[in-house]
């Protein structure tokens, strides 16, 4: 199925590489703390989810929210705004010829 720049965000890109799963994956690093009794640790270190990935799950869902108002279109728009018109038309005849590639 094709899509249209407007229909591809950034976000998507991301998750079409990376795949769905979130970005931080918490490794449990309080129960690794030397000192600790491994068969009786407290509350504040096998209670899930932990604050660190708390914080880091919020900051990954503004990412993920900015990042799908940036879509293929938006880039190109940018991009034509700043390169030269010569490269602009260059770069097009080289997208829409294969065999140039």
């Amino acid at each position: 199925m094709l899509r249209a720049p407007a229909d591809i965000s950034f976000w998507d890109v991301i998750e079409a590489i990376e795949g769905k799963e979130p970005m931080f994956q918490c490794a449990e690093i309080r129960q690794n703390e030397v000192l600790l009794d491994k068969n009786n640790l407290p509350d504040t270190h096998t209670k899930c989810p932990c604050l660190i990935k708390v914080v880091m799950s919020e900051a990954e869902d503004q990412m993920k929210l900015y990042l799908k108002q940036k879509t293929l279109k938006w880039l190109n728009e940018q991009v034509k705004e700043k390169i030269p018109e010569e490269q602009a038309k260059a770069t097009m005849e080289w997208f829409n010829n294969p065999e140039t590639r």
